[in-house]
C-alpha cells in the first residue's frame, strides 16, 4: 500500500519522476517503524515534539535521495 501511494504522488507530480516506488516504500517503513520503536523503547523520546521534522525528513529523503531512484 505504501508503494501505490508512493506512486500516486509521483503521478500527481509531488514526488520525483524517477522515484522507486518499491524501494522507497521499504525505506519508509523502516523509517516509521524506527521511529516506533524509540518512541516505545525510550520513554524520554518525544515524538509529538519531533513528529513534524521527522515528516519533513522523510519527504527530504523521497524527493532527494539518488539512491531511491531507478537507473535511467
Amino acid at each position: 500500500r505504501i508503494a501505490k501511494a508512493l506512486a500516486n504522488a509521483v503521478a500527481k507530480g509531488q514526488l520525483p519522476a524517477q522515484l522507486d516506488c518499491q524501494r522507497a516504500a521499504v525505506c519508509l517503513h523502516a523509517f516509521i517503524a524506527g521511529l516506533e520503536a524509540n518512541w516505545i523503547l525510550a520513554p524520554k523520546y518525544d515524538l509529538a515534539a519531533q513528529a513534524a521534522a521527522m515528516v519533513d525528513t522523510a519527504l527530504d529523503m523521497l524527493r532527494s535521495s539518488p539512491a531511491l531512484r531507478r537507473p535511467c
